[in-house]
């Protein structure tokens, strides 16, 4: 990846264009999906054989005037070394506190004792699962993270009444929101090794722009008709809760950017996250949707309404 890097810096200033010199670079990832997803073979091998890919073609091909050598390969897996140690602490940290949690039999009563603590409130049940997904999916892969929660938080809160499909979409996407939330975020100390930027920043970054990740679980729960295949799925109800959701996006995306057609000012992102906390709550509420949707939507295109001009003066 450094080299690639490299080589994307050098022609970046270059008058032939990148994008149709570099077309070749994408024949890796080709490998990489194919490997896992047609040919089943394990991530390991799939990781290896699109590694292999990218070095030979680093060496027959290069990009533009540039062309891996054996000294400029050497010297990648060197600082490819460098840069995965951070991550392996990481990653070793956070298997130390899951190693905890099965010593000290935590990690078995945890289903009770996050029962016990919400009290038969199933929104504090909810954030309570949210943040123990967070925390047992700190560094694990998909799979091991779905089975481990599965196993764990998903009984609990079936017992709380929550539909079982939305339970397990639930704890599986707040396991996976363990990538980027500090303080693990191994996807984020990933990206911030190959950017040469603070792991913490691009977390924080990463979970500005995926804020509405950890809103969709709560979706699951409270309207399952959002499932697709779900049996209380029906056409109007799915119309509904994705309106609402694309209308909280615009809402919530002018107020983190404090833009929507023009600057916002402090009063009106105000403004634009109140609403988007009504609609969010009338969506999963089930009550007044629509004339609050409506009212949403004249707010998200308040900045867009045309400007009065104003007349010219006159002298005296």
């Amino acid at each position: 990846m450094r080299f690639v890097s490299r080589l994307l810096r050098f022609r970046k200033s270059s008058a032939s264009g990148p994008d149709a010199e570099g077309w070749h670079f994408l024949l890796p990832f080709v490998v990489l999906i194919g490997l896992l997803f047609w040919m089943n073979r394990s991530p390991q091998a799939s990781a290896l054989a699109a590694t292999a890919t990218i070095i030979l073609m680093g060496f027959l091909r290069g990009y533009g005037e540039v062309r891996l050598t054996l000294s400029g390969c050497l010297e990648s897996l060197v600082d490819a070394g460098r840069q995965s140690v951070e991550i392996v602490v990481i990653v070793a940290a956070a298997g130390f506190v899951i190693g905890v949690l099965n010593a000290t039999g935590l990690v078995f009563n945890l289903a009770m004792v996050v029962v016990d603590v919400a009290a038969g409130n199933l929104f504090v049940l909810l954030l309570m699962t949210a943040v123990v997904s967070i925390v047992l999916g700190m560094g694990m892969p998909t799979v091991a993270v779905y089975v481990l929660l599965a196993a764990l938080i998903v009984p609990a809160l079936i017992t709380a009444g929550v539909d079982k499909m939305a339970a397990h979409f639930f704890v599986l996407y707040f396991g996976m929101m363990s990538m980027i939330t500090p303080p693990i975020a191994i996807a984020a100390y990933a990206a911030a090794s190959l950017a040469k930027e603070s792991p913490l920043g691009v977390s924080v970054q990463a979970m500005r722009y995926a804020w509405l990740a950890y809103l969709i679980p709560f979706v699951f729960v409270f309207r399952p008709e959002f499932l697709i295949g779900h049996p209380l799925s029906t056409v109007p109800g799915e119309v509904e809760v994705i309106t609402a959701t694309i209308l909280v996006l615009a809402l919530m995306s002018a107020v983190l950017s404090g833009f929507s057609n023009r600057a916002l000012r402090p009063l009106e992102r105000v403004v634009f996250a109140g609403m988007a906390a009504l609609v969010m709550a009338a969506c999963l509420s089930s009550q007044w949707q629509w004339p609050v949707y409506a009212a949403g939507i004249a707010v998200a295109l308040w900045c867009w309404r045309p400007r009065m001009r104003q007349s010219p003066m006159t002298g005296a």
